[in-house]
């Protein structure tokens, strides 16, 4: 199929003509993330005409995702996100290869999902995944893009080789419950699409062959109408681009289990060390309330005899990985699936 058509208004644009668009259909994406912003983010690279567009994520849609997660509809719910967001993108440009996974970026897995990616897009929705992706791409002097939304703020930053990274602006991951999340301010669609446009702005020039920008931070506040652009410098003191110490990937920070931004939820990964088919997971969990299988996973609410009396709903991944429905808190989490799962 003849592409030119479909992109003529972006070829019309300085930096975007035929050797540039040649470029883009050529470059390989990372969406580490497809929520909110990892939707935005892919639907807009794929229009763009990037050519490969690998997206990873950890879970499934759910109805309060329909507010903001464009590229999900209400049959979509109880599908693996990466799942439901490549038939979609298929159906935008069959002629761009989408991969989806269904997994969550860790340590063991994030080089194997890095390997051919010519820049990384953050779709997370909490800081320490961040700091992760952070560690891997300046290793390996790849580029990647920031994004953020909560409430009406809006961030993005492009971090480029040689700094400066995320680091430089925020040395350490703040404490829990420092930052807003979508439990405690909510998020609106509109500031959801300004980081995620502002995102794009910044990395399709890269993937295009076009100079970076000059380093910087984007920050809109859509209550205030306030778009400020703050200049970033790199730190030489940086642990990660300065001394490079990947203290993230590594493995000597961060969590073994996360909070899932708006949805009361936490994963623990790994909740069991066997991996299991559908039905070896639905005959392991007989015992421990009402539960059925689909789309890779199980799902079901667990009997509160077992929880403390606790309203608990379980999401168990045939990797091992399971998402506790019903609990913000790390240690509950935890104790629900040492009891119904196993160690």
């Amino acid at each position: 199929m003849d592409d030119a058509p479909r992109h003529a208004r972006q070829r019309l644009v300085a930096g975007f003509g035929g050797e540039a668009q040649a470029r883009l259909r050529a470059s390989s994406v990372l969406i580490a993330g497809c929520g909110a912003l990892g939707c935005s983010i892919a639907d807009q690279l794929v229009r763009a005409g990037v050519g490969r567009v690998v997206i990873v994520d950890r879970d499934v849609v759910e109805p309060s995702n329909l507010q903001r997660q464009s590229l999900f509809t209400t049959a979509d719910v109880g599908t693996p996100k990466a799942v439901a967001a490549r038939a979609r993108l298929e159906a935008v440009d069959p002629s761009i290869r989408v991969e989806a996974w269904v997994d969550s970026l860790d340590r063991e897995s994030i080089e194997d999902y890095l390997d051919g990616i010519g820049l990384a897009f953050d779709g997370f929705d909490a800081m320490e995944p961040r700091y992760l992706l952070n560690d891997a791409c300046v290793r390996d002097g790849r580029p990647w893009v920031y994004c953020a939304a909560i409430a009406t703020h809006a961030r993005a930053m492009l971090v480029r080789p040689g700094g400066p990274c995320l680091r430089c602006v925020w040395p350490d991951a703040p404490p829990v419950g420092a930052l807003g999340t979508c439990d405690t301010a909510g998020v609106l669609a509109s500031t959801v699409a300004i980081a995620a446009g502002a995102s794009v702005a910044l990395g399709l020039p890269v993937l295009a062959g076009a100079t970076p920008a000059v380093p910087a931070l984007v920050s809109v506040d859509t209550a205030t109408g306030s778009w400020r652009t703050i200049a970033v410098a790199r730190d030489p003191a940086c642990p990660c681009c300065g001394a490079g110490r990947f203290e993230w990937l590594d493995g000597d920070a961060g969590s073994g289990a996360a909070v899932l931004c708006g949805r009361n939820a936490v994963q623990i990964r790994p909740a069991v060390e066997s991996m299991l088919d559908e039905a070896g997971w639905l005959a392991r969990l007989a015992h421990a309330g009402s539960f059925t299988t689909g789309h890779g996973l199980v799902r079901g609410s667990v009997d509160p005899s077992l929880t403390g009396g606790l309203q608990i709903d379980l999401t168990v991944f045939i990797d091992g990985r399971a998402v506790v429905h019903g609990t913000s808190d790390p240690a509950v989490a935890s104790a629900v699936c040492s009891r119904v799962l196993g160690s």
